[in-house]
């Protein structure tokens, strides 16, 4: 994966950040103020994906509630058959862990996006992820 210097995050891990964040919502608003801060502590990667941990600076605020999946993404890899999945991880009102993962083949070498959706559809459906992160309920497909 290619790296961004600054942060260390590859590119493919900050086009999924910026998609698993993107909206109007002061929750993912917290989240991407984070974003601006945080740093790659570790990157584990295997045949089926990748696990990013993130560092966030004590500095920045964390949101509430505090523990909560974002996983609405779902995307496409050149080279990769089907879908692909990601998981935003957030541990104790900070975001800590993003996941990578294929649902069948091996992850590339060098992942290139393909394609980008959202599982609660086109526009992005904030006030029923709003329902996981605020009251732990997970959402039925559209």
């Amino acid at each position: 994966m290619t790296t961004d210097a600054v942060a260390g995050f590859s590119d493919l891990e900050r086009q999924l950040l910026d998609a698993l964040l993107a909206g109007d919502d002061p929750l993912l608003e917290g989240l991407r103020v984070q974003l601006n801060s945080a740093r790659v502590s570790k990157r584990d990667l295997d045949s089926a994906g990748f696990f990013t941990d993130l560092s966030v600076p004590d500095s920045v605020a964390p949101v509430r509630p505090p523990n909560f999946e974002i996983d609405d993404v779902q995307f496409e890899l050149e080279g990769v058959e089907g879908p692909v999945g990601c998981i935003l991880f957030v541990r104790d009102g900070f975001i800590n862990c993003l996941e990578g993962y294929t649902y069948v083949g091996d992850w590339p070498d060098s992942p290139r996006l393909k394609s980008l959706s959202y599982d609660t559809g086109s526009p992005r459906d904030l006030e029923l992820l709003g329902k996981v992160w605020r009251e732990g309920r997970k959402p039925s497909a559209p």
